[in-house]
């Protein structure tokens, strides 16, 4: 979603008819970690009439705001879970922040 869509409006009108205690889970495109790569990705998918608004972590945290954050809040989506044990990481090698381009969380509604 764009800004000049109102991205977090639209969310939160997507949220007002859901009752208490349902849950937002969602994934947030950021440069915040690789800029030069990530934007390069961005240039292209515009090119192809495909535009991306990629949101800095205050920008993503607009989403959750008012909503009760699950831990550990946003964070990039490969941390929010950084004690995994299902193969998350392979040949022992961890995932490096430049290499995850979202920032993600789950918040609950009050």
């Amino acid at each position: 979603m764009l800004d000049e869509h109102d991205a977090v409006g639209t969310v939160r009108r997507l949220l007002e008819p859901l009752p208490s205690g349902s849950c937002l889970a969602m994934p947030v495109g950021t440069a915040d970690f690789a800029p030069d790569e990530v934007g390069r990705v961005a240039r292209e998918y515009a090119a192809r009439g495909m535009p991306m608004r990629l949101r800095t972590h205050a920008e993503a945290a607009e989403f959750f705001a008012g909503l009760d954050l699950a831990e550990p809040g946003v964070v990039q989506v490969h941390t929010w879970r950084p004690n995994r044990t299902d193969g998350m990481e392979s040949g022992g090698e961890s995932i490096r922040d430049e290499d995850i381009a979202m920032h993600g969380a789950v918040a609950r509604k009050p």
